[in-house]
């Protein structure tokens, strides 16, 4: 198949999920006047549905598709590190879960895409919950070092281990032997951090568990000339939350409540 046929299958796939949520968005209107909580449960599970085929489409267009036209602006990369922190926080006991997050002080600036830096954090951090698993626990971290950004996240999962699959010479396989992934985040973030003058290393940490840095190289804001004006890209989320698609397989069905997705 060409990547054009194959671009607008995946396209016309992003059009027929959002006809259908939508079409759950009126019935739900239809169903709250019945006041009959199996129907809403329904819904809900359709929802959650709808919003993991958007997240595998996301990934297979983003990974298989042709290289995205980056948006760069200079942008201060603390902001959203704290927001994605924020956010997760808040629905922390939801993911089962014990998360933490930290921004040491200091200039975030950096030519990024705004968009896909937040992907290639979710990315991460999806990752990191799956493998931290029920009651383990999850960091994120944006630290500066030599001129470089560096955001981290790190669980107390099995790590990469005695596995020889899992070694550096096959940085992939960690995350493709995720429970319930389909083996493309991992992928996402190392084309982001390529795009982005970046790179992505991981170790085990010392207490248990795996350490993944992606690190960005610095600008100083004194350089706005180097603001790259790039003409307007399709939009990657499908109108969907950004958070809510990366992390669909694993928040439960409450989330994806009528009243949550208003």
């Amino acid at each position: 198949m060409d990547e054009e046929t194959y671009r607008r299958l995946l396209w016309e796939l992003r059009e027929q999920i959002n006809t259908l949520f939508s079409a759950n968005h009126l019935l739900t209107a239809l169903v709250r006047e019945k006041g009959v909580q199996r129907d809403l449960d329904c819904l809900a599970m359709s929802d959650q549905a709808l919003y993991r085929l958007m997240r595998t489409i996301q990934h297979l267009e983003f990974v298989h598709g042709s290289t995205p036209i980056l948006q760069s602006q200079l942008i201060d990369v603390a902001q959203p590190c704290r927001r994605l922190g924020e956010s997760l926080e808040h629905i922390a006991a939801d993911l089962k879960v014990d998360f933490s997050w930290s921004v040491d002080s200091g200039d975030y600036s950096t030519m990024a895409d705004p968009l896909l830096l937040e992907q290639a954090l979710l990315n991460l951090l999806t990752n990191a919950i799956q493998a931290a698993g029920e009651g383990g626990k999850v960091w994120l971290r944006a630290a500066l070092s030599g001129g470089s950004i560096l955001l981290t996240v790190e669980d107390n999962g099995p790590g990469m281990g005695a596995d020889p699959q899992l070694s550096a010479t096959s940085w992939a396989d960690p995350f493709l032997k995720t429970p319930g992934g389909v083996g493309l985040g991992m992928d996402m973030v190392k084309k982001i951090a390529r795009l982005h003058k970046g790179t992505v290393m991981w170790h085990d940490r010392a207490g248990g568990g795996l350490s993944v840095t992606l690190s960005l190289p610095q600008t100083p804001p004194s350089q706005p000339s180097e603001i790259v004006k790039t003409p307007l890209r399709s939009d990657l989320t499908g109108g969907f939350p950004l958070l809510l698609v990366e992390l669909s397989p694993l928040l439960p069905l409450e989330q994806f409540m009528p009243e949550n997705l208003d």
